[in-house]
């Protein structure tokens, strides 16, 4: 681990670089909104999660779709527990108190993920960019 440890502002220094062209690319797409780091906190960016924008006119598993048919490897938001097959119809949570999980269940429905990671190349985010833009265009 020391190794690794004493890589780790390189490794992400570039992850926030990646993250930075992406939100610049994306700053204005139709579909896409990148995320927005709150003042004060700083990601290390370990996946780079794309909002779907209110009114897009393609649906989330659509989006994906077109971008793994140019073999980009995407997928929706992080998976909730409370959703995932293995819990269907349990109350593994307090549904009783009148509590819900909406928003939770809103970003999994309306998040895409993209590549970024160490060792990404400009082309390969370019490609990622375009395929990106044609989804929006």
């Amino acid at each position: 681990g020391r190794p690794q440890l004493a890589k780790l502002d390189a490794i992400v220094a570039e992850r926030r670089r990646l993250a930075d062209r992406y939100a610049a690319a994306l700053k204005d797409h139709p579909v896409f909104a990148p995320p927005v780091e709150r003042p004060g906190r700083r990601s290390n960016w370990q996946s780079y999660s794309l909002r779907m924008r209110d009114g897009a006119t393609i649906a989330q598993v659509d989006a994906i779709q077109a971008l793994v048919d140019r073999g980009i490897a995407a997928k929706r938001g992080i998976p909730n527990a409370h959703q995932e097959p293995a819990y269907a119809g349990k109350d593994n949570w307090s549904r009783a108190a009148g509590e819900t999980l909406s928003v939770s269940e809103r970003l999994r429905d309306r998040t895409v993920l993209v590549p970024l990671f160490h060792g990404m190349t400009t082309s390969e985010q370019d490609e990622v960019i375009a395929a990106l833009r044609e989804i929006g265009s």
